[in-house]
């Protein structure tokens, strides 16, 4: 354990140290600014500059996650979202939900969606320390929420991605782009104002200084949902810093520091065989109180460093960290059902009810990762090849302090009160349980890959890759590896373009995720699986009628294999598959030079195909709707072209609150509706904000899974005032 460790410490070391030589010997052997790649520069070997792609757009034309970074949307075999920076201003995104509720098939899972984003895509969990990426490689900890304001676009990759990023759930991977110093002074201020009482001050300042840009951002204020009992505060700050000491050599730095206090709601959790809703609260309505808080704290580190020796030939590297602490009241509302201390005798069935709360003090996820990566060009008669190969190492420590009520945690790990369901009273005040970590684990995830690009002139792209992974588990606390794998994955695709402005593609992908342990209760008590596997097919089509207007459709197919503990013989094996297989269809850019769009429809069919249980054979995954739509636009008036108006829609279809499919919670549609006016003050930009959200008033369920129901936030009015020069 210790000499894995300091093989860790020693990496991280020598690769600063190597990379702070380099920087040094180039700034030393030349001074001037290597000049700003561009995507069709160095065939495919320079980095994409992100802020060279289409601005003031609500589509994009490149990807920059995955195995596909850097290409065209159009040449990638597979489902990509790009939710660019105009579609988040002219929404006036403030988070992961707000944006992502552009991509169809991304659902908010489990948990309140006013904390933070937990979500699932194509009806598959987004793992929250392993499938979250800042600038397309740090895994940085989706336990808070996560901030826009240094933002370019969020991108959702949707589907398996284990050649690239390792172990990871297959639905899909959300990467956040950061904006880049600009090569000129570049300076913007915002205020936003909501009808709840929340305002949010922020600033960024940009320039570029020589060989070295620079970009700071800050943000900060009050948080208010509208619910009742829920207050908090928020405040973040960013910087990012280009650095170009010779022709060739780009180093890029970003680092992040957010924190957000804020009271979590109480879900509601019923029986799993209970076949009823209870009805909906008005939306202000909290069964919990105030002094509920998740309080969180993340940092983020990545540096980024990419050098083309050559038109042939490219060599890159990433080490960054991203660390959380968090402490977290979590609470769960169950209706009573049984006299105890908090049901007394005499309740009222459906009325009466014990709110649960779960104290965590300091919750503590650390991730660290190193990638390294050659990249090189040739051609083998016509076929045009770019080849990467590369390694990348992921290491994560999770602790998670005890929550059970002993001596040690002085009885308070979980405390309850009685509850009136319509009409709530205030909760005691309860102080948090001291710390006790009585275990803590530990992931080191290490790969090797190697893909290929080959290029038969303009119709024709074949890709395949293979990744041979080195996957460790630790129990930290008593010095043990628990889980030992070395699997091998695959992927290969072909697009086809008869036309450069049509591609038709074929894909497939191998994925694999880690196995839990297996209960204490099972005939293999706490035996460890081998990795989860998961493959995904999908073709499709993606067409550009018009410049700046992409059409896509897609048909999938994932199948993902589960273990649980098999009924006939109460060993935890292997005996679970689901799948899940529909159609994803897109529309975005713009129509008319005043007219923008941004479309996206799901149908899907989530079952459970396999599984040691006969009764769920068959049966829907939970938290996961068959359909959804997605439809934003902005209109700007041809006639007042200071003025544009906007408007949305967003339709989540029925879902399953737990595997058995006993309950299912109804659709919803939410409308928004928006507009924006910008004019010049003393030669600065300036552009007021005025969007309304759930205008009709809706009250809805808008999270499940696992028997847990939360509910949606009320109508809001979002205010911003912005300026730019």
């Amino acid at each position: 354990m210790k000499q894995r460790i300091q093989w860790t410490s020693i990496a991280i070391k020598a690769g600063a140290s190597a990379l702070a030589l380099t920087i040094a010997q180039g700034a030393v052997a030349k001074d001037a600014p290597a000049p700003a790649a561009t995507a069709e520069d160095g065939k495919g070997l320079n980095e994409i500059v992100v802020t060279a792609d289409r601005k003031n757009s609500f589509g994009a034309d490149y990807v920059q996650a995955g195995t596909f970074r850097g290409a065209r949307q159009i040449d990638t075999p597979l489902t990509v979202t790009v939710i660019p920076e105009a579609v988040l201003q002219s929404q006036q995104a403030q988070g992961l939900n707000d944006a992502l509720r552009n991509s169809a098939g991304v659902v908010a899972s489990q948990i309140a969606p006013s904390v933070y984003a937990n979500l699932t895509i194509r009806g598959i969990t987004v793992e929250n320390r392993g499938n979250y990426r800042l600038n397309g490689a740090l895994p940085i900890i989706n336990l808070i929420d996560l901030p826009l304001e240094n933002k370019f676009r969020v991108e959702a990759l949707k589907g398996a991605s284990s050649l690239y990023y390792g172990f990871t759930t297959p639905g899909g991977l959300i990467n956040l782009t950061s904006k880049r110093p600009t090569p000129d002074l570049h300076a913007s201020a915002q205020f936003s104002y909501n009808s709840h009482g929340q305002a949010v001050g922020s600033g960024d300042i940009s320039d570029t200084f020589g060989i070295l840009g620079v970009r700071l951002t800050a943000a900060g204020g009050s948080q208010k949902t509208g619910t009742d009992r829920i207050d908090g505060n928020r405040s973040f700050f960013a910087g990012a810093f280009d650095l170009k000491p010779i022709d060739g050599l780009v180093v890029q730095v970003d680092a992040e520091q957010i924190y957000k206090k804020i009271s979590e709601p109480t879900e509601l959790s019923i029986p799993a065989t209970q076949t009823f809703l209870p009805a909906l609260l008005p939306s202000k309505l909290n069964l919990g109180d105030t002094w509920l808080y998740s309080t969180s704290r993340e940092t983020n580190l990545l540096v980024h460093t990419n050098y083309k020796i050559n038109d042939w030939l490219a060599i890159s590297g990433d080490i960054g960290q991203s660390r959380l602490t968090r402490d977290r009241h979590y609470s769960t509302f169950t209706f009573c059902t049984a006299v105890s201390a908090t049901c007394p005798a005499g309740f009222t069935p459906g009325v009466a009810g014990t709110v649960a709360v779960t104290q965590s003090n300091r919750l503590y996820y650390r991730n660290r990762m190193a990638r390294a990566e050659a990249a090189a060009s040739f051609m083998t008669g016509p076929v045009k090849h770019s080849i990467v190969i590369g390694y990348s190492k992921n290491d994560r420590i999770q602790q998670v302090p005890l929550t059970t009520n002993t001596a040690a945690t002085n009885n308070l790990g979980t405390v309850s009160f009685a509850q009136n369901y319509f009409s709530p009273v205030y909760l005691p005040v309860r102080p948090l349980p001291p710390r006790v970590l009585a275990t803590w684990t530990s992931i080191d995830d290490n790969g090797v890959y190697i893909f290929d690009r080959a290029e038969l002139g303009s119709w024709l792209q074949l890709l395949g890759g293979v990744r041979k992974v080195n996957y460790n588990e630790y129990n930290e606390a008593a010095g043990t590896r628990t889980f030992h794998t070395t699997p091998t994955t695959f992927t290969g695709s072909a697009v086809v373009k008869p036309v450069k402005w049509v591609s038709v593609y074929a894909s497939y992908i191998e994925g694999l995720e880690t196995t839990a342990l297996a209960p204490a209760t099972a005939a293999n008590p706490f035996a460890q699986l081998p990795a989860s596997p998961s493959k995904q097919y999908e073709g499709g089509i993606k067409v550009e009628p018009i410049k700046n207007f992409l059409l896509t459709a897609a048909y999938f197919q994932i199948d993902r294999t589960s273990a649980a503990v098999n009924p006939t013989n109460n060993i935890y094996e292997f005996i679970g598959k689901a799948r899940f297989k529909g159609v994803e269809l897109s529309a975005s850019g713009e129509v008319t030079k005043d007219l923008s769009l941004y479309l996206t429809g799901l149908f899907l069919n989530p079952r459970q195909i396999e599984s040691g249980t006969a009764s769920l054979v068959g049966k829907l995954i939970e938290n996961t709707p068959r359909r959804t739509f997605s439809a934003s636009a902005e209109y700007r008036l041809p006639f007042a072209p200071s003025f544009a108006i906007n408007g949305g829609a967003n339709y989540i279809g029925k879902r399953a609150d737990n595997a058995t499919n006993a309950v299912f919670i109804p659709s919803y549609t939410l409308y928004n509706l928006g507009g924006s006016y910008t004019t010049m003050v003393k030669g600065a930009k300036v552009v007021f904000r005025v969007n309304g959200e759930n205008i009709l008033g809706k009250t809805y369920w808008a999270a499940t899974g696992s028997s847990l129901l939360a509910q949606g936030s009320p109508s809001v009015i979002k205010f911003s005032i912005g300026t730019s020069f």
